[in-house]
């Protein structure tokens, strides 16, 4: 694995493959996270921003 294979031994404990992943699969969690608050404070904003959501809660709430 990258970067085990071009100098092996040296990242034996900080830096290994697995490591880069974990950190990686956080940073998309994180960056997962924020877009989906941004687009609740939007969406929460402006209540006509989506034209076919609001079709749709008419089409629920009219029992």
């Amino acid at each position: 694995m990258f970067p085990e294979r071009l100098k092996p031994g040296v990242f034996d404990l900080v830096g290994y493959s697995h490591q880069w992943w974990h950190l990686l699969i956080f940073i998309a969690m994180w960056y997962w996270q924020n877009s989906m608050l941004d687009y609740l404070a939007t969406h929460r904003l402006h209540s006509n921003y989506c034209l076919i959501s609001n079709r749709l809660s008419n089409i629920t709430s009219a029992t």
